[in-house]
């Protein structure tokens, strides 16, 4: 995952500088899997890091690898770790709204990684009935990926002569009680239901101009029954969502764990930047394994927002 997220940083820096803007005005926010949803992940950081078992946990292991790789530009930024699953890059982007409207940093970098193709994992996904098999129809497909975006206030970005690629519209976020994993919890959609409505709700065209809506289903049957409540909770309130195209990225790329927000973001971005969004504006919609519940809304270039690379 180190590397991962050292690749991602790297190919954003081939497209994005920071120009001018100090390394202690720009803040780093990484999502991580969560210990809950990734049991091995400390053994994996340890024999990624080449380290033997001492004191330190996921977050302090990652970023003991993860600081000497840093680009010059970087070295002493604001550095981050969350560990909130598929939305946690949300969260990030949460804080990353705040530290830039209180004015403490200028640049924040927002992004996931995460990564199923270990031995270790994909024998854990296999005994607990997670992974898609020939023999088992029902599951996730593994895969693993880092992604990072560059976000600015619009007049920043304007100021640097940036080309902004995105805008952000409103973003919800909600929390169940359970996870997918919990025996007695039941996926009834509540909450997933709750923040699609009150994005949509919140942007000034309701969904009038959304043409495309990015989900995280991932073969599980339990994600599956949240989506299709949420569905029928909805159905009064934005008519026009279940017939929205839906584009479902584990399909192409496999579950990418912590990294599925900011995967989403990108695939938006980039479908704005090659004319193939069919509209002016995106709906996002992530959830955790644990709980969190995210629905995002991405405009093209044009909108009063923050700008996103």
């Amino acid at each position: 995952m180190i590397q991962l997220t050292w690749w991602s940083l790297e190919d954003l820096f081939t497209q994005w500088s920071p120009g001018n803007v100090p390394p202690t005005r720009i803040a780093l926010l990484i999502n991580l899997p969560s210990s809950d949803e990734r049991p091995l992940l400390l053994e994996h950081l340890l024999h990624e890091a080449g380290r033997s078992p001492g004191v330190e946990d996921e977050t302090g292991l990652f970023l003991r690898g993860l600081r000497p790789l840093l680009m010059k530009g970087l070295e002493q930024a604001d550095l981050q770790v969350l560990q909130a699953g598929h939305a946690g890059v949300w969260v990030g982007l949460q804080r990353a709204a705040a530290l830039l409207e209180t004015g403490r940093v200028d640049v924040c970098l927002v992004g996931g990684v995460d990564s199923y193709l270990d031995g270790p994992t994909l024998e854990w996904l296999d005994a607990t009935r997670k992974l898609k098999t020939p023999e088992r129809p029902v599951g996730l497909m593994p895969g693993e990926g880092a992604a990072f975006l560059a976000v600015e206030k619009a007049r920043t970005a304007r100021a640097r002569g940036l080309h902004t690629l995105a805008q952000f519209g409103p973003l919800s976020m909600g929390e169940e009680p359970g996870g997918y994993g919990d025996g007695d919890f039941r996926p009834l959609g509540v909450e997933l239901a709750s923040v699609l409505v009150d994005s949509i709700q919140r942007n000034p065209t309701k969904e009038r101009d959304i043409s495309v809506l990015l989900m995280d289903l991932n073969g599980q049957e339990a994600r599956a029954m949240d989506w299709g409540h949420a569905l029928v909770r909805c159905a009064s309130a934005v008519e026009k969502l279940g017939r929205m195209r839906q584009w479902i990225p584990a399909s192409s790329f496999g579950d990418v764990g912590g990294a599925t927000a900011a995967f989403l973001m990108c695939i938006a971005v980039r479908a704005f930047s090659r004319g193939y969004a069919l509209g002016h504006e995106l709906l996002l919609s992530c959830c955790s394994e644990q709980g969190l519940r995210g629905a995002l809304i991405l405009k093209a270039p044009g909108s009063r927002s923050m700008c996103l690379r």
